[in-house]
């Protein structure tokens, strides 16, 4: 999944738990996956983190998160493995960082051969 982050000021997402939660469009919770604080690796002053789980593809959780600073934005790269039966095309990504929140319009997702991308459409 990659989506972009609208910022006013710089976060420390490396100092923070870190929450991706996907939702249908009436808000029932389809899938969630979460971070505790300090478990990446990162500068808030250069706007670079990063993690990274070898098992989590055979036990489930957050395998893969970059987090990179453009600008106003921070672009986020995440792969994660799980329970996505109850996944539909249409979906709603909330991301949080400790009081932080972000919420990726209703957008259609594609169901591709390894799980589901954002197409941000």
């Amino acid at each position: 999944m990659h989506a972009r982050l609208a910022v006013t000021s710089s976060v420390d997402f490396a100092a923070k738990t870190f929450v991706a939660e996907l939702t249908d469009p009436l808000g029932g919770v389809l899938f969630r996956t979460s971070l505790s604080a300090g478990s990446m690796t990162g500068d808030p002053v250069r706007g670079k983190f990063k993690f990274r789980d070898k098992v989590a593809r055979v036990l489930g959780g957050l395998a893969r998160l970059k987090i990179t600073k453009h600008g106003s934005s921070y672009r986020v790269t995440l792969q994660s493995y799980g329970d996505l039966s109850a996944a539909q095309a249409e979906m709603v990504l909330h991301v949080f960082a400790q009081n932080d929140e972000w919420t990726l319009p209703n957008a259609v997702w594609e169901r591709t051969k390894k799980g589901w991308r954002y197409t941000g459409r």
